[in-house]
């Protein structure tokens, strides 16, 4: 690794940072009717004795005449079935998929708001406002922690939710964990989160659940307090040749990858490096 001479190697004490993602388908039925054929009496028989063959004649042409009306058919003697119209297929709307995406961290203001508006409390306040509900499934409440952590939450809001944030109490940055499409309930483990990035130190420590909805609504629904600590990284040790520097430390157990940021002025960041003098990050 080349570095320019004169680096403020100090910070890299702090960052040991274990990068790992789990980024967790007619039938026309015709039927043929009975027919009850006339019965003719024995008045009518007498009457027509004499001209038996008229009657043979007028009889059998009841009978196929009723055959045919009872079978639909026509002149033709035929019947024809009704072609049915081939229903269209329809193609089902696509289902919004929740943006979830690369999470970043932001700037935040920490303050509710009530249909764009900053939350007054001493206003009311449509129903909207205080409908969404969540929660943190991990960490959990007075967990102790060290290095890097992860986060589950479960979020609800029958308004629609349009985006997530999690942040520490007392600083001014969040990290997303969806931007848009969350749907009406919304739930995402995320792991490899490294406390530092959003500027805390080891101690005690509180996390915020926020959620903003379609009413353009922001609100708080969760926290939970633990206690966390930086991963110490020891055996630091840096060798200096002509224009190179060599790094050295003691690995970690379970630390897979580790990113160094210098630069040859004090304070360096993730964040801040690329503002630095001479800053420069070697990413794993």
């Amino acid at each position: 690794m080349t570095f320019l001479p004169k680096l403020d190697l100090s910070p890299i004490i702090k960052r040991g940072v274990l990068e790992q993602s789990f980024r967790m388908i007619k039938l026309n039925v015709f039927t043929h009717k009975k027919i009850a054929v006339p019965v003719v009496s024995s008045y009518f028989t007498r009457r027509i004795k004499n001209n038996r063959k008229s009657l043979k004649t007028s009889f059998l042409a009841l009978v196929v005449s009723s055959f045919l009306t009872a079978c639909g058919g026509g002149s033709g003697g035929e019947t024809t079935a009704q072609t049915q119209p081939t229903p269209t297929p329809t193609t089902p709307e696509p289902t919004p998929v929740p943006d979830t995406g690369s999470s970043k961290i932001i700037d935040f203001d920490y303050i509710q708001r009530s249909a764009g508006a900053v939350y007054n409390p001493g206003q009311v306040q449509t129903a909207s406002f205080a409908n969404a509900s969540g929660t943190f499934r991990l960490p959990l409440p007075d967990q102790n922690l060290v290095g890097n952590m992860t986060i589950s939450v479960d979020l609800s809001d029958p308004d629609g939710i349009k985006g997530v944030y999690y942040g520490f109490t007392g600083t001014t940055k969040v990290e997303t964990l969806c931007t848009s499409n969350c749907g009406t309930d919304f739930h995402v483990t995320v792991t490899g989160i490294n406390p530092l990035d959003h500027g805390v130190t080891s101690g005690n420590q509180r996390l915020e659940l926020w959620v903003g909805d379609n009413p353009d609504n922001l609100v708080t629904v969760s926290t939970v307090d633990f206690n966390w600590h930086v991963t110490p990284i020891t055996g630091i040790n840096a060798t200096r040749q002509s224009n190179t520097i060599t790094l050295g430390w003691n690995p970690l157990n379970n630390y897979l990858r580790y990113n160094v940021y210098v630069a040859s002025q004090p304070g360096v960041t993730p964040e801040n490096y690329h503002t630095l003098a001479d800053g420069q990050a070697f990413l794993a």
